[in-house]
């Protein structure tokens, strides 16, 4: 049975990829077809109808998504049924409009040049039309060999689509390159510190081997950066964006990793008497939500001989051991180093001075 359903499921893959460029290429010639018979005039307005209603299905569908889940619609179909949903609704709704308001007869422009021009419009409006079934499939949860791999496709006009959309919602450019994914391009398109997009199936963070990742530098390999990024005000983490959802075929549970950064001081003074409770305590933050960092010291942090410092791996405390503690000296100076679950790590140096040392006693 297994040599019969291998070869069958690589078929499906290939017949997927198939029916996506079929579907493009119907698109294409059946608008273009339906601007040569209508004219300019229909054409004109038909493109701008589906260019509308897929702005508004995109726009609308997040914040529709989350009144069907609330209806109790599956999370995994609750996008794709809201952008079904918004964009056949638009659609009718400017087709009664257009009905309503334009007259019965459609203003005729005749002549070969207004026909060549309709079918522009037309190609046009079949590239939207196109576009917005493609997004809809990548929405969909389907099986792998199902899912629609725009890579595969002859001519994709979904990113185009995106970037338009991206265009008409955000005019501040920084804010529409963080939209669409094209934020941080010094590293293959992947901002410093963050590893290249990935499903996380299971929302554990780390990218398992089975989820698929969005190769940017093109070297067949999950790229994961082991240095931290130097933290820039006002700049936030980066995000993966709407191509790079739909490159991935994916809308739910997308996530580049990052790393934690230290945020606690590089030196601190400590009094004698609050030996007991640490000389220091590490803190990082991480833009990634679900993550789990844990604290460690470096190997050169230890001066030779016994080790005179130990930190908590959770809350990142660092005490002097008990041999320590018994002749502590004025300044210790060391390497804390966060580490999340995906292995990113950033390090600091830090120095302690002890203050209040009670003074050596006398030589006899």
């Amino acid at each position: 049975m297994n040599a019969v359903l291998h070869p069958l499921i690589a078929e499906l893959s290939t017949l997927t990829a198939f029916v996506g460029n079929g579907l493009v290429l119907a698109a294409l010639v059946g608008m273009i077809a339906f601007a040569w018979k209508q004219g300019l005039f229909v054409a004109t307005t038909v493109a701008l109808g589906c260019l509308a209603a897929f702005l508004g299905a995109l726009a609308g569908a997040v914040s529709v998504s989350r009144y069907l889940i609330d209806l109790e619609v599956p999370e995994s179909l609750a996008l794709v049924s809201a952008y079904a949903l918004v964009l056949c609704g638009l659609l009718l709704a400017l087709r009664a409009a257009c009905g309503r308001w334009l007259p019965d007869q459609a203003i005729w422009m005749g002549g070969l040049a207004s026909r060549i021009a309709a079918c522009c419009v037309g190609g046009v409006a079949g590239a939207i039309v196109a576009a917005a079934v493609l997004i809809g499939w990548t929405m969909l949860p389907l099986p792998a060999s199902f899912v629609l791999r725009p890579g595969e496709l002859f001519w994709d006009p979904g990113p185009w689509a995106l970037r338009v959309f991206a265009r008409c919602a955000e005019f501040d450019r920084s804010r529409r390159d963080r939209m669409l994914g094209t934020t941080g391009s010094r590293s293959g398109g992947t901002a410093p510190a963050s590893s290249e997009p990935f499903v996380d199936d299971n929302r554990n963070c780390v990218r398992d081997p089975e989820e698929r990742f969005l190769d940017r530098n093109g070297d067949g390999q999950f790229t994961m950066p082991q240095e931290a990024a130097q933290p820039t005000d006002g700049e936030p983490a980066w995000r993966p964006g709407l191509l790079d959802h739909y490159r991935l075929a994916a809308w739910r549970h997308v996530m580049a990793a990052h790393a934690p950064q230290i945020s606690s001081e590089v030196a601190v003074r400590v009094e004698f008497a609050a030996l007991g409770d640490g000389v220091y305590r590490a803190t990082a933050t991480d833009p990634d939500g679900c993550d789990v960092t844990t604290f460690s010291l470096e190997a050169d942090s230890v001066e030779g001989g016994e080790p005179s410092l130990a930190i908590d791996p959770l809350t990142g405390v660092v005490k002097l051991t008990e041999s320590e503690i018994a002749a502590p000296r004025r300044n210790y100076t060391f390497t804390v180093k966060a580490t999340d679950k995906a292995g990113l790590s950033d390090a600091r140096p830090v120095t302690v001075a002890i203050q209040g040392l009670p003074d050596p006693p006398a030589n006899p």
